[in-house]
């Protein structure tokens, strides 16, 4: 900083991190239930779909 006469007056420094120190991050463990109640919907339609396609293929024309 400097004043009207050009003299400097005061000066500061300040150290800037970019991005996360290691220390920081945390490892996160799921377990299968955890995962199953997250994606319940996505489960329900593959279901779906597994069994609609399963009845489908199980009607197979009859020989006369």
């Amino acid at each position: 900083m400097k004043d009207a006469t050009g003299t400097a007056v005061k000066a500061s420094t300040v150290a800037i991190t970019v991005g996360a120190p290691a220390a920081t991050t945390t490892v996160v463990q799921t377990s299968m239930v955890n995962m199953i109640t997250a994606n319940w919907m996505y489960l329900a339609i593959a279901g779906s779909v597994i069994v609609v396609g399963y009845l489908y293929l199980d009607k197979k024309p009859k020989r006369r």
